[in-house]
């Protein structure tokens, strides 16, 4: 299996990004269907409605606003702040948002230097896999979360579910790349779906020692007849779920 640096995996975020900002979200289509649509803003409302402050809300790797445009839209906060490593995907962000309250701006979540500056509620949609090193980006946003705000992520790889499936996954993966020609910038962009075996969800829970209490966590599946047969399934047995969400909520 290839190896690449936190440097390579952030580059191709940058470059492939730039590259399709103007159709990311229709080619992806499959992670925003109307149903996932309608549940992702509910578990937003949910964490606004647990959050002490509603003052800003922070949106990581936002792309065009995603996360942000239904945010303002059901105003849950008073103000939105997006950051992403991509240019044009903070072109696109700015150009739906800014007059609504919304504000992106190009940058490494690594590394940026925040301040004093907290947030009321911190989120992120199917992006703790483009990390390299997603540990570090959560301790991150858990710094810059108020005590008694909501973190929210959604629709990551479960790690048992490919594990478990692991030789599957990567016939069904070379199968793609042979009909679909996959860019290996995107292959290298979704390091943690492609270069590891994707996230454990539990193992995130200990970064942040017990200063949390669990809102709501399950399952996520994407809109395709894959994800169908394997909703279908986990009612049987949980290790068919291949995606998953969380919401916590940071103690005072």
């Amino acid at each position: 299996m290839k190896s690449f640096s936190s440097e390579q995996v952030a580059k191709a975020n940058k470059e492939f990004y730039n590259a399709v900002y103007n159709s990311y979200l229709q080619d992806e289509a499959y992670a925003y269907t109307d149903d996932i649509v309608t549940d992702v803003r509910r578990l937003l409302s949910l964490g606004a409605s647990q959050s002490d402050s509603r003052d800003c809300f922070f949106d990581v790797a936002c792309g065009s606003g995603f996360l942000s445009s239904h945010v303002i839209d059901m105003q849950l906060f008073a103000s939105c702040h997006g950051v992403d490593i991509s240019e044009n995907q903070i072109k696109l962000y700015n150009e739906r948002l800014h007059k609504k309250g919304g504000e992106g701006v190009v940058g490494d979540l690594a590394t940026m230097d925040f301040g004093a500056k907290r947030f009321g509620m911190v989120a992120g949609y199917s992006v703790l896999h483009h990390f390299y090193d997603y540990s570090q980006i959560l301790r991150r946003c858990w710094d810059i979360l108020t005590p008694g705000g909501c973190m929210y992520f959604d629709f990551e790889p479960n790690a048992n579910f490919k594990k478990t499936f692991n030789s599957l996954i990567r016939v069904r993966r070379m199968l793609s790349r042979q009909s679909q020609k996959l860019d290996s910038l995107e292959e290298v962009a979704e390091y943690h779906n492609n270069y590891s075996l994707g996230i454990a969800k539990d193992g995130l829970f200990d970064l942040f020692e017990g200063n949390f209490e669990i809102i709501e966590e399950g399952a996520r599946f994407p809109g395709t007849t894959a994800g169908t047969i394997l909703r279908l399934a986990s009612k049987i047995n949980p290790v068919f779920s291949p995606l998953f969400y969380f919401l916590i909520k940071k103690k005072k």
